[in-house]
């Protein structure tokens, strides 16, 4: 998602379906206290995610 992927795109690349994306993304945010994208970039960011 970093990379401008859509949820679908990833989906493709990992071999699970789009639900499954969303999901783990919303259940992420949530157990971090995010509440949008960009935080969750950022947060990634910090940590050293993206490349």
């Amino acid at each position: 998602m970093a990379q401008g992927l859509s949820h679908k795109e990833v989906a493709e690349r990992l071999g699970i379906s789009e639900k499954t994306v969303a999901t783990y993304r919303e259940r992420g945010m949530e157990k971090l206290g995010l509440k949008s994208r960009g935080e969750l970039l950022r947060y990634a960011a910090r940590k050293g995610w993206l490349s």
